[in-house]
C-alpha cells in the first residue's frame, strides 16, 4: 500500500519473508540433527524398542525442547499471518460513504448466520453485526499473531543464550550456571518456603490493616520487593510499630543478609572451580598440540639397535612400571627421521 507508512510495510514484509527462511532452515537443519542421531543410534545395536529409548535420549537435553518449542511457535506464527494476511473480508472491505459501493455479505455468510432478504429493513443491521463480527476475528486472529510471538521471543533468547554460551569468554558464566542449577534451585526452594512462612504470618496480623498485605499474594510479592530494596514501613509502622519493627529486622538479616550473602557465595564459588577447569583444560590442550608423534619403521631389531640407545625410567602410571625413552642417537640418519633426544617410546 502506499501512504506514509509504505516504507515501513515494506521493511516488513523483507524482515517477514527473511523470518520465513530462517524458520524453513532451522525446520530442516533440526530434522536433520534427529536423523544424523538416530543413524548413530542404529548403528549402536539398539533393540526393536530402540525408537523410545532414542526418543528419551534426544529430549533429555534441554536445549532439544527449546528448539522445538521455538520451532513450533515460528511455524504456528507464519500461519496465523497468512490467514491473517489472506482474509478474504480483510482484502474485500474497505471504508466507504456510497450506500453503493458499501460492502457484500458473502452469499454462503448469508446462508450460513440466517441473514434477512436484502429488501427487509433489519438487513442493514444483520450487516453492520457481520461486519463487527469479522474485525473481532480479524482482531483476535492478529491479538494471537502477537502472543505467540511474544511467547517465541523468549524462546528464541534462550536459543542465542545457548549458543552464546559456546564462547570462550562466556564458557565460564555457561558452565557455573549449568553445574550449579541444582544447587540454585534447592536454594530458592528454601528461600521460598522461609518466604511464604513470613507471608502467612505478616498477612495475619496486619491483613486488612496495612496497604500491600491485603491478601497473601499481595504479601507474598510485598516481602519480596523488601529483599530487593523496595519497601515502606509506614503502614505496618502506623498498625503495630514494635511487631512490625522486630519482625522486619529478623526477615531482612535471615534473607537480604545471610540468604542472599550465601547465594552469592555459593555461585562465586562455583564460578571459580568452573575457571580452575577451564584453565585446566586449556593446558592440557595446549599440551596435546604442541606434542609431536614420530613414527619410524625398522626391519629387524638389530637395525634398531644401531640407530637407538634406550634408557628405562620406573615409574608408576605404566602397565609394568617402567618407561622406555631414547637416550642417545649415535647414528645421525635417526635424526634426520626426526627422533631426538629424550623422547618417550611408545610401542616397539
Amino acid at each position: 500500500g502506499g501512504g506514509y507508512m509504505r516504507k515501513w510495510r515494506i521493511t516488513n514484509m523483507v524482515l517477514f519473508w527473511a523470518y520465513f527462511c530462517l524458520v524453513l532452515y532451522f525446520t530442516v537443519r533440526y530434522g536433520l540433527d534427529i536423523a544424523s542421531e538416530w543413524r548413530k543410534h542404529r548403528s549402536q545395536g539398539a533393540s526393536q524398542r530402540s525408537c523410545t529409548k532414542f526418543v528419551r535420549s534426544w529430549f533429555s537435553d534441554l536445549w532439544h525442547w527449546s528448539d522445538l518449542i521455538s520451532l513450533v511457535l515460528s511455524v504456528t506464527t507464519i500461519v496465523y499471518v497468512f490467514m491473517y494476511v489472506f482474509h478474504s473480508f480483510r482484502n474485500d472491505y474497505f471504508f466507504s460513504t456510497s450506500a453503493a459501493s458499501g460492502y457484500k455479505v458473502p452469499n454462503p455468510d448469508v446462508k450460513k448466520y440466517a441473514m434477512a432478504k436484502s429488501v427487509d429493513p433489519s438487513r442493514p443491521m444483520q450487516e453492520d453485526w457481520y461486519i463487527f463480527l469479522q474485525f473481532e476475528k480479524l482482531e483476535s486472529m492478529y491479538r494471537t499473531i502477537t502472543l505467540i510471538a511474544g511467547l517465541n521471543s523468549f524462546f528464541i533468547a534462550i536459543k542465542v543464550g545457548k549458543y552464546v554460551g559456546r564462547l570462550d569468554r562466556v564458557k565460564p558464566f555457561s558452565h557455573t550456571l549449568n553445574t550449579g542449577m541444582g544447587r540454585n534451585f534447592a536454594f530458592a526452594f528454601s528461600m521460598m518456603m522461609g518466604m511464604v512462612g513470613f507471608s502467612f504470618f505478616f498477612f495475619l496480623v496486619f491483613g486488612h490493616q496495612a496497604s500491600g498485605f491485603n491478601t497473601f499474594s499481595q504479601t507474598l510479592f510485598t516481602i519480596f520487593d523488601w529483599i530487593v530494596g523496595n519497601y515502606d514501613l509506614t503502614g505496618l509502622f502506623e498498625v503495630h510499630f514494635e511487631v512490625a519493627f522486630v519482625f522486619f529486622v529478623i526477615y531482612m538479616v535471615a534473607f537480604y543478609v545471610i540468604g542472599v550473602n550465601m547465594f552469592l557465595a555459593t555461585m562465586l564459588n562455583t564460578y571459580s572451580e568452573q575457571v580452575g577447569n577451564l584453565d585446566i583444560e586449556r593446558a592440557k590442550a595446549f599440551v596435546k598440540r604442541k606434542r609431536k608423534y614420530v613414527e619410524v619403521e625398522y626391519h629387524d631389531e638389530a637395525a634398531l639397535l644401531k640407530d637407538i640407545v634406550f634408557g628405562v625410567k620406573n615409574t608408576s602410571k605404566a602397565a609394568d612400571g617402567k618407561v622406555y625413552y631414547i637416550k642417545d642417537l649415535p647414528n645421525k640418519a635417526a635424526r634426520a627421521r626426526g627422533l631426538s633426544e629424550g623422547c618417550i617410546l611408545l610401542t616397539v
